[in-house]
């Protein structure tokens, strides 16, 4: 201890402070004053620097001495700019930091990064990430417009000693899809719902009985796949199983896959292209929900992070790469880091559980906390413009998706079955309304195709017409020879005759959003005339010398007055 501290007690400042109070920071290319001192002078500024002396325990000199082995100095043209862990908000969960090394680093041209990572000692942008940029942290992500360091500086902004494993989320956000799991991305939500049933049905559908790992035969049963199919998935999930039965091809080595079930079939569902975000969540969030009570405690919520990360790390070949896989005191520290935000946020604080709703908000980004970029990012990533629809959006609360672990599970309605040709469209539901309200307004149904159009000075399509519209028109003027009271619901439902109450409700939301874009149309309109008006104002000529003279002659002249 006495070649690196000049006394006991500047040891003990350093184990406290770390090195952030040392001195040592990023730079571009050199090191810090103090570094660049001769030994003993740097030992004199340090201890100047240092507070009044502390008694230094036992205990802190062992500390520090194997502090001093993991402090380490990183070298990347184009690595992220760590913060400083040595204080971090993690408690228990934080590395012991570093003290300063006994020798300044050398002059060089690159960055140069002091980090402590407790057992992890290094850290660098991956290789491959950097590779496929002219700078891997500055590459523009295609599905969005920000980039990878972007989002870093977000998080640090807020967090800026939380371990939120760049290195990992720079790998899943950037690098292409692996083609073999292409193929899991055009699965249906009912393909695995039904799977999820198989699995559930191992375990004799008692909650917590069903196999967290499974081989490639049982794989096989539950995804009801051929075997070559099979093994395409153990090769991502279980690279060194897969290996054995590539090479030898026996019985035995087919029962020695060890495939994790949860982690599977969560990053099936998040990559999925033809399943909607909110119903990838329910799925999401029911696998681990074992008591079916639709909240999650801390321990549900870390399971299901640690599974999302390993399933993640699977598909992009991380499994075997040690510096790209984070280890599981990484990903527990961060979940729980993770579930205080979101309790905080959401006005449950010290609460031991979180609902649902507040989860999946938090997960597709509908949060202010920064905090769940990456995840909403990544759902972005593998989501389509077909999957932002909601298909159970007007459905009944307690009808919606949702997993059991007690029964099984009927297929959801998917965003493709959601409407069927026999149903009307967004433009068809306004031009319905109009029509409607004209036959309120003239006090019959009875009215012909040309007459509305006259009427209403817009076309309508004669396919439409013939094929819902008059046949509507007559069943309700029928209906109020009767003394049926009409309304527009009603008229809904004469023209989609196996529309549901969530149908309905949905024909309903269409037109309040049709109502208000006319609005902001008519907003708009407004502010252009306005605009207009200012910009020919500023264009006039100034006024001559001497009118401007004499308006402000005659202004003194009135307030004389």
């Amino acid at each position: 201890m006495s070649d690196v501290f000049p006394s006991e007690a500047d040891a003990e400042t350093h184990i406290r402070r770390g090195p952030a109070s040392s001195g040592w920071k990023a730079s571009k290319g050199r090191p810090s004053r103090i570094s660049r001192l001769p030994e003993r002078e740097r030992d004199r500024e340090i201890a100047m620097a240092s507070p009044s002396p502390t008694p230094i325990s036992p205990t802190h000199r062992t500390n520090g001495a194997n502090a001093k082995k993991r402090a380490v100095t990183l070298e990347s043209d184009r690595g992220l700019d760590l913060p400083d862990r040595s204080t971090s908000a993690m408690g228990s969960c934080s590395p012991v930091p570093s003290p300063v090394p006994d020798k300044a680093p050398a002059r060089s041209n690159r960055r140069l990064m002091t980090v402590s990572l407790g057992k992890r000692t290094t850290f660098q942008l991956p290789e491959e990430v950097e590779q496929r940029g002219h700078e891997g942290r500055k590459r523009q992500l295609s599905f969005i417009d920000a980039t990878v360091e972007e989002v870093w500086q977000v998080i640090q902004e807020v967090e800026p000693f939380l371990d939120w494993l760049p290195e990992f989320w720079a790998r899943v956000l950037t690098l292409p899809t692996p083609p073999c799991s292409k193929s899991l991305s055009l699965r249906s939500l009912a393909n695995w719902v039904g799977a999820y049933n198989r699995w559930q049905r191992m375990g004799q559908w008692t909650p917590g009985q069903a196999p967290l790992y499974m081989n490639a035969f049982e794989m096989q049963e539950m995804l009801a796949l051929p075997m070559p199919k099979v093994l395409e998935f153990v090769k991502l999930f279980d690279p060194a199983g897969y290996e054995r039965v590539n090479s030898i091809k026996s019985p035995q080595d087919y029962a020695k896959v060890k495939v994790s079930v949860p982690a599977f079939l969560t990053t099936c569902i998040m990559m999925s292209a033809s399943i909607s975000k909110k119903q990838k969540m329910r799925f999401l969030l029911g696998v681990f929900d074992e008591n079916d009570n639709r909240t999650f405690e801390e321990g549900e919520f870390i399971a299901m992070l640690q599974a999302v990360f390993t399933g993640m790390a699977s598909v992009f070949g991380m499994l075997a790469n040690k510096d790209g896989m984070p280890s599981t005191q990484r990903m527990e520290c961060l979940a729980k880091r993770l579930f205080q935000r979101i309790s905080d946020s959401s006005g449950s604080l010290g609460s031991e559980s979180l609902s649902f709703s507040v989860i999946e908000e938090w997960f597709l980004g509908e949060t202010d906390d920064p905090l769940n970029v990456p995840f909403a990012l990544f759902m972005e990533r593998h989501s389509t413009v077909s999957g932002e629809d909601d298909p159970e959006l007007f459905e009944d609360e307690d009808r919606k998706f949702r997993l059991s672990h007690t029964a099984p599970v009927d297929p959801p309605m998917e965003t493709s079955a959601s409407l069927d040709s026999s149903f009307i469209g967004r433009h068809e539901t306004v031009m319905a309304r109009k029509v409607f309200d004209l036959c309120v307004s003239l006090g019959s149904f009875a009215v012909t195709h040309s007459d509305v159009e006259k009427e209403l000075k817009l076309t309508i399509d004669p396919d439409f017409w013939i094929g819902k519209l008059h046949r509507a028109l007559d069943e309700m003027d029928n209906s109020r020879s009767n003394g049926v009271k009409t309304n527009l619901t009603a008229f809904f439902k004469k023209l989609c005759p196996r529309a549901a109450a969530r149908h309905l409700r949905m024909f309903h939301n269409w037109l309040k959003e049709y109502d208000q874009l006319i609005q902001l149309q008519d907003t708009l309109q407004l502010s252009q005339k306005k605009l207009r008006i200012l910009n020919q104002y500023t264009s006039l000529d100034p006024l001559p010398a001497p009118i401007r003279q004499e308006l402000l002659a005659g202004l003194c002249i009135c307030k004389v007055v």
